[in-house]
């Protein structure tokens, strides 16, 4: 599955859904100067000239401005509060976090399922929701980018599906986090807002108090609010096409990515079975879910109409996968949740009930199941059922799970081995505002230092959803602590920029909302300069010929006229400026660069551990999947 290509189509239906929306815009604005006129003329006396003569050019732009300046405030609004990243968005809906280190055994079955699919994917652990006390069985993934999403999935989808029909579902999301999907998504229900408020703003004017008859005015508003709430009913109604229109091509291929991630047809296959035949369907109770309904992985309500319909039938996305199916159902049986009704009324009554199911995290048996593969201990016999070892309890009992220990084994990345640096760096964890630091960075040293450099990547990825759990004011203690840290020996080296970096683009936008510049960037002769840069820098790295290297890379990209930089003009400062620049590349250029640096880093036979890092660093700059890389 070309993810790359995915994201380049997203960017055209989100050109197509700024088209339509201006259609849609201009046809309720034309819609409410026809009403103006008509409500103007039907106040005048009987003998005045038709109604058509009131449609005036003073009118119509003044109804105009007002209609334009109300649509865009509304959809500034929107897209100001759902593009503060995937948490937001979740937690506006109801859905809240799955804590990392909680005893509860589907939520731990549900949280290595997200870990194997992001491993799967090359990409970081997404943040884990769950929308509590929905029997519906749905998903959806939520983000600006892969740096800041989420994948949030109902309480009914975990009681009801097994292990691998779960990793279909989720690998179903994460296609949407790979291709674009979600800013689409963002961007998707913002334009809609403002095209659907016109018709909000018509109902609470027909439900208004009228007051004193005496006043024209007051009378009036009930007449106004109708006239807006039909002509909100047809924005709705185009809202609803253009819904349908951009997001159900979609949800077939994400279909079939999630056949790609699980290599298993038949699990994606019985997922939808289980599905189709479940009575509840995908129904989601909560009414923000329903503005957002285009990202979820079913429709969250019945449509009557197919063509209106934000996501295909379950049957024809199961052909699609499995043409020889014999149209049977898969049945589950049905659990019965205490409350009345199919889901939480509202995003506050799902978090409370949200309380008692996560209320039973217990620390004490929770293990980091990838940490303890990469320790070289033996696996348990069931990948979900976390028991505590006797060798180093304190590191292995809470693992990365833990973000104390996950904050520890970071630090201990950046530790010296020359003995008065990494005194003075131990003082600085020792003096930092963060308890119990120091203590866990003795126990979980050793393990660090050990760890197989092929493994570090994985480590920083699963740790960096750890301390992704820090309150505000400890992980601005702690970023302000690894860069004094970096900055003990007065010197920044590649393997220091490249770690901090991996931890700063995986963390950073939990805390500080993510800033989104658009691509500068449509050829890559525009940023030849800074490719070479890039390159050149990997082409030292290696143990053979740096020209060759770097020869091969640039023809691979069509770069002919680009030449080898000597290695002091590829310093830390210029690489890092360099690599800022290519994240403003368009994004089918994006694997091209991520490509061409595995040519050159592979020129010798084989990719270093530092290489491979300093690609993955890259591709997390720019947002992009990264390829798979031979060792």
């Amino acid at each position: 599955m070309d993810f790359f290509k995915g994201q380049d189509l997203a960017r055209r239906n989100t050109r197509l859904l700024v088209l339509l929306f201006v259609v849609a815009s201009a046809g309720l604005i034309l819609a409410a100067n026809v009403f103006v006129s008509i409500f103007v003329f039907m106040g005048l006396p009987s003998g005045s000239a038709g109604w058509a003569d009131y449609f005036t050019t003073r009118q119509f732009l003044f109804v105009s401005a007002a209609m334009i300046i109300l649509i865009g405030i509304v959809v500034l609004l929107r897209w100001t509060q759902l593009s503060a990243g995937g948490a937001a968005v979740a937690e506006m809906m109801g859905a809240v976090r799955v804590p990392p280190n909680t005893g509860e055994p589907k939520l731990r079955q549900y949280q290595n399922v997200v870990a194997e699919i992001a491993l799967a994917a090359n990409m970081p652990v997404p943040g884990v929701y769950l929308l509590p006390r929905e029997r519906g069985m749905n998903a959806f993934a939520a983000g600006i980018a892969p740096r800041d999403a989420v994948i949030c999935v109902t309480e009914g989808l975990l009681d009801h599906l097994r292990r691998d029909e779960l990793q279909a579902v989720v690998g179903h999301e994460f296609s949407h986090i790979l291709e674009g999907d979600m800013r689409l998504n963002i961007r998707l229900a913002a334009t809609l807002k403002g095209i659907t408020f016109i018709g909000d703003l018509g109902r609470m004017l027909m439900w208004s108090r009228r007051g004193s008859y005496r006043s024209r005015e007051r009378s009036a508003l009930p007449f106004i609010g109708l006239g807006l709430w039909v002509i909100g009913a047809l924005g709705v109604a185009v809202a609803s096409l253009i819904q349908a229109a951009i997001s159900r091509q979609r949800e077939f291929h994400a279909d079939a990515s999630a056949v790609q991630f699980t290599r298993d047809s038949a699990a994606v296959a019985d997922a939808l079975k289980v599905i189709g035949g479940y009575l509840p369907s995908t129904h989601v109770q909560l009414p923000e879910a329903r503005e957002f309904g285009h990202a979820f992985f079913g429709a969250v309500t019945p449509s009557f109409w197919s063509w209106t319909s934000t996501h295909p039938p379950i049957e024809e996305r199961i052909r699609r996968i499995s043409p020889r199916w014999d149209g049977c159902y898969l049945e589950r049986p049905m659990i019965h949740y205490p409350k009345a009704t199919t889901g939480a009324d509202t995003p506050e009554k799902a978090r409370m009930a949200a309380a008692a199911l996560l209320a039973g995290a217990d620390p004490e048996v929770v293990l980091a199941e990838r940490w303890e593969a990469m320790s070289g201990d033996a696996p348990p016999a069931d990948p979900d059922n976390f028991a505590a070892t006797n060798e180093s309890p304190q590191v292995l009992g809470d693992g990365l799970v833990e973000p104390l220990v996950a904050c520890a084994a970071l630090v201990a990345l950046f530790l010296s081995r020359d003995t008065e640096v990494r005194v003075k760096q131990l003082g600085l964890v020792a003096d930092a505002n963060l308890e119990g630091l120091a203590s866990e960075l003795v126990h979980i040293e050793r393990r660090v230092t050990t760890l197989p450099k092929n493994d570090r990547l994985t480590m920083v990825e699963l740790a960096c959803a750890s301390v992704r759990q820090l309150s505000y004011p400890q992980y601005q203690n702690y970023k302000l602590l690894l860069k004094a840290i970096i900055r003990a020996d007065s010197v920044i080296d590649l393997t220091e920029w490249v770690l901090f970096h991996l931890i700063l683009h995986y963390v950073e936008p939990e805390f500080v909302r993510s800033v989104s510049r658009s691509p500068r960037y449509r050829r890559l002769q525009q940023a030849s300069k800074q490719v070479s840069c890039v390159l050149s820098l990997l082409a030292h790295m290696g143990r053979g010929d740096p020209e060759l290297a770097f020869t091969a890379a640039a023809q691979d990209l069509g770069l002919r006229n680009a030449n080898l930089l000597p290695l002091a003009e590829c310093s830390i400062a210029d690489f890092s400026k360099a690599v800022d620049d290519l994240s403003l590349l368009f994004p089918l250029l994006k694997p091209r660069v991520l490509k061409a640096m595995s040519i050159a880093a592979r020129c010798d036979d084989e990719t270093s551990p530092l290489e491979r890092e300093l690609i993955y660093a890259v591709a997390a700059v720019m947002d992009c999947p990264v390829p798979i890389l031979e060792q």
